[in-house]
């Protein structure tokens, strides 16, 4: 018989499952039960500060991006705020927009102030929190450099008829945390999801303005969301890596 693995988010909603197709949906049927599967995690070398870049496809857009360890304090952040945090992200709400709720606004304040005392270096000053990884790669924040958040703040401001940037506009944030979320689902060492990891986009630059072609826009968001999921996993390897072994109790 095919071994089955049956997927719980903790032991206690295991051993309920697991009770409920013994004693009723499967009463009789002899099993053989392993002991819980805890999954391996990836993730950077604590001091690590890697980078990498990546264009498109048709090289119209390249992406420069860090990666280092997440510091305890904004972790802790992460952790007591995700429900808040997540939501947001899955309503589509951007998170670096003017006015936000409450709620989520006290959230990247605390993200924020967490993050500024962590001596991550000059290149993270002033970063701004756009996205977290989701499922088994909860542990991970994406950031926004100063640099970047202006050049996808100008690209939102500029007419769609300006160039690749200006058609870019409406797409290009999404875009970047769907790469994230890809990267960060499953590492480079062994395509397992990355955790306790911060990731910088810390440039994003684009052709020259008439370079593109309808096409090629059409395009553009699949091609960002490729490069940026290489980028990310090139520069999670730049800063080292670790592999965290699972452990049972």
């Amino acid at each position: 018989m095919t071994p089955r693995t049956l997927a719980a988010p903790e032991l206690v909603h295991l051993e309920r499952c697991l009770h409920d197709i013994t004693t009723t949906f499967a009463p009789g049927i002899q099993l053989h039960i392993s002991p819980p599967l805890v999954p391996y995690r990836e993730t950077a070398a604590p001091g690590g500060d890697g980078a990498a870049c990546a264009s498109t496809a048709t090289r119209h857009a390249r992406l420069t991006v860090r990666a280092a360890s997440l510091p305890p304090a904004a972790a802790a952040v992460l952790r007591a705020h995700a429900g808040v945090l997540y939501d947001a992200a899955q309503r589509g709400r951007s998170w670096l927009a003017s006015r936000l709720p409450p709620p989520l606004a006290s959230a990247i304040s605390e993200l924020q102030a967490g993050l500024a005392g962590s001596g991550l270096g000059c290149a993270w000053a002033g970063a701004r929190p756009v996205g977290m990884g989701s499922g088994d790669a909860a542990g991970t924040l994406l950031l926004c450099g100063c640099s970047a958040a202006e050049q996808l703040a100008a690209a939102a401001a500029a007419p769609a008829a300006s160039g690749l940037a200006g058609a870019a506009s409406s797409f290009v944030l999404a875009s970047l945390i769907s790469g994230f979320e890809l990267g960060v689902a499953r590492g480079p060492l062994c395509d397992e999801p990355v955790s306790e990891t911060v990731f910088l986009v810390e440039e994003v630059g684009w052709a020259e303005e008439g370079a593109a072609g309808g096409a090629d826009v059409a395009a553009l968001p699949g091609q960002l969301i490729s490069a940026m999921r290489e980028a990310c996993r090139a520069a999670f390897l730049d800063c080292g890596t670790r592999l965290l072994e699972p452990v049972y109790r």
